[in-house]
């Protein structure tokens, strides 16, 4: 598969949600488009119907978006929303378009409305351009017909404790962190004695004892009617389950929103759960954090059009019931939306009360939590003008949320791995490029379909407490774009890729003065990169011929990097005759163990296969399994460890192998 498509499919997914197409643009009329294009490439037949479902889906909802946004930003004369109220917050006067450009400081601390009337008139002037963007429907059209389909390439994770750093795990493997000391939820879980997994189909979670080689299923924690379970969290006795309510088409009951729900169990008597308190705020489930025995929950909340003044409930986010106070709302200046970013507290020993909430104007996209402070990024496309990357900054400590900056950088992050916080400093690696050339069809001479060069290059910033860009390199990897970063104290890893894969390394101990120190060039590319003990980086992504057109199937590579400046591949091993595996879009399909020399994660080839590597210095990587998975459901296939066994989980189905030897030693259905 061309890795060329592989470029934005994952980035349209995230932001793109709950969009309403135009029938200029249903799927039958785009699968037609891209059945023309894929009979024109000659793909591979088989590969190109594994992956249609997301071509189609996340092109759809990309060009529209794309369409709106377009033709959104073509109205310079329309006040931003919470100009007014960030302009006396900083006391100073609106600035010229040569002063902005200019401008390499943050914009502004996020700014609170006077009332809520001035929130309905932001919300008002945005939905009114959203509507006057239908007259673009060709122009859409036209922009989906250019685009070549693209591939997931989700940057993936390993599952373990204490990822980050490469440190040994224990006993049993818990769910990988972006940030060490910032926990996530999944949906498996172990603690060792007990395995937590969400049943698929259903709204519930099983309890399953397996202390012995038999496996059993002990009890299940089962949420109301109508709940989509998103992830859980078990720790200290606790069962917190975090999922998303929807109105009832079938009552009329007026206005209603999504709710996210938060429910915590008391599981200290594992075969016996019993509710301890629940928290609920509007908008759907998006993501949560557990850090310093508190719970931190996002969900986004969305405006519909139409709004009506009066009736406040429409456009501001309510949290247990109440809407949120004029202080609690945020109005960046950098840019506007359509949709909250809702985020509350909740601390642990406290399950039903609500320590803060926000609600954060917001337009969708990634977040980073690092151990001090909440990062909103929103790509944010203009008509031939260059991609930028929105970031708004919200401050945390013992359950206090406090809106800190907002500021824009040129380009946009391949994934939340491509920004990282280390001493007061936000580093962050970015590909450049403008809304032009993504909409143009990328031929393989590098060149745009009008014949002119696609304008495409990647930057490294470093950004101070205030988000003032403080460092930067500019200009690397000319027409490549970053496919995976990791930041590893004072040194960045990063991979770009056309036909070879450069893998970066970067200085970053002066932040002012950041430098490249090494180049790797080597063919295919690797989607994630992982710390792997003293002086290693294990690196997961597709093996490519010379010319880089060609996959040779998923490749795993182990990278010396004990000399930042001189980083070799030392071992690689490719899984022939596979094209993916869920690692590139879900990070926490990975395990590793560094102590048991383990990495293990599902492929797709002609079925799905769990396989498990081992790896030493001496023999390098090893095949230890490769296990069929029949995992037909919408949930992940995970692996877990605990003890001396490996739990593999799909379809509502965990089987156990002894990880002496990988011998199956019992399966249960759930």
């Amino acid at each position: 598969m061309d890795p060329r498509e592989q470029d934005m499919i994952r980035k349209m997914q995230e932001e793109t949600k709950d969009i309403e197409v135009p029938k200029s643009l249903e799927p039958e009329q785009i699968e037609q488009k891209l059945a023309a294009y894929q009979e024109e490439k000659k793909y591979n037949k088989a590969k190109w119907f594994a992956w249609k479902p997301a071509y189609t889906g996340a092109l759809v909802a990309g060009a529209f978006l794309l369409c709106l946004t377009l033709a959104a930003a073509k109205d310079l004369g329309v006040r931003k929303c919470g100009d007014m109220a960030a302009a006396t917050a900083q006391g100073k006067s609106e600035q010229t378009v040569e002063e902005k450009e200019n401008e390499e400081s943050a914009e502004a601390v996020l700014a609170t409305p006077k009332d809520y009337e001035e929130v309905f008139v932001c919300l008002e002037e945005y939905q009114k351009q959203m509507e006057e963007s239908y007259t673009y429907g060709s122009y859409a059209e036209n922009a989906v017909e250019d685009i070549a389909p693209f591939a997931e390439t989700e940057s993936a994770a390993a599952l373990g404790k204490g990822v980050d750093s490469g440190v040994d795990t224990g006993s049993y493997s818990e769910t990988n962190v972006r940030q060490q000391g910032v926990d996530e939820g999944d949906t498996v879980k172990t603690d060792g004695s007990y395995l937590y997994a969400l049943k698929d189909g259903a709204n519930e979670i099983s309890i399953v004892d397996i202390r012995q080689d038999t496996m059993k299923q002990v009890s299940r924690v089962e949420l109301e009617k109508g709940a989509q379970i998103s992830e859980f969290y078990v720790a200290e006795g606790r069962l917190m389950v975090c999922y998303t309510t929807y109105p009832d088409i079938e009552e009329d009951k007026g206005y209603q929103q999504n709710v996210t729900h938060a429910v915590t169990y008391d599981i200290s008597d594992p075969e016996h759960p019993a509710k301890a308190g629940e928290v609920t705020q509007a908008g759907y489930y998006y993501s949560s954090r557990i850090t310093d025995g508190y719970l931190y929950l996002f969900s986004q909340f969305y405006v519909d059009s139409g709004i009506a003044k009066e009736e406040t409930e429409q456009y501001i986010p309510s949290v247990q019931g109440k809407l949120l106070p004029l202080e609690s709302i945020y109005l960046p200046e950098s840019h506007r939306g359509c949709q909250y970013m809702v985020v509350s507290s909740m601390k642990l020993e406290k399950p039903d009360e609500i320590c803060d909430s926000k609600g954060i104007f917001y337009e969708g996209g990634q977040i980073y939590v690092s151990q001090k402070n909440i990062y909103l990024t929103a790509v944010q496309y203009h008509q031939e003008e260059e991609t930028e990357t929105a970031i708004q900054k919200i401050t945390y400590q013992a359950g206090k949320l406090t809106g800190k900056a907002q500021t824009t950088v040129k380009g946009y992050l391949d994934d939340s791995f491509a920004l990282d916080e280390y001493e007061g400093y936000l580093r962050m690696v970015v590909t450049r490029d403008n809304t032009e050339s993504l909409l143009r069809l990328l031929p393989e001479d590098g060149s745009g379909s009008d014949g002119e060069e696609n304008v495409q290059s990647n930057s490294v910033y470093v950004l101070n407490e205030e988000l003032e860009t403080v460092g930067k390199i500019e200009n690397l990897a000319e027409n490549e774009r970053v496919y995976s970063s990791r930041f590893m104290g004072d040194t960045a890893y990063f991979v770009t890729f056309e036909q070879t894969d450069p893998l970066f390394s970067v200085d970053l101990s002066d932040p002012k003065h950041p430098k490249v120190i090494g180049k790797l060039k080597l063919p295919g590319f690797s989607d994630y990169l992982h710390p792997y003990g003293d002086g290693l980086l294990l690196g997961i992504g597709i093996d490519m011929d010379e010319e880089g057109i060609t996959s040779n199937g998923v490749k795993i590579s182990m990278y010396d990097i004990s000399d930042p400046s001189d980083v070799k591949e030392i071992q690689k091993y490719v899984l022939e005759d596979t094209y993916g595996s869920p690692a590139l879009y879900d990070y926490k399909a990975v395990l590793t163990d560094l102590e048991k020399g383990l990495v293990g994660f599902p492929v797709y080839a002609d079925q799905e296969l769990y396989y498990v590597f081992s790896y030493d210095e001496q023999r390098g990587f090893t095949v230890e399994m490769g296990e069929e998975v029949n995992n037909t459901s919408y949930l992940t296939t995970r692996g877990v460890f605990a003890g001396e066994r490996l739990y593999v989980i799909g379809s509502n189905v965990i089987e156990s192998y002894r990880i002496s030897d990988y011998q199956k030693v019992d399966d249960l259905i759930l």
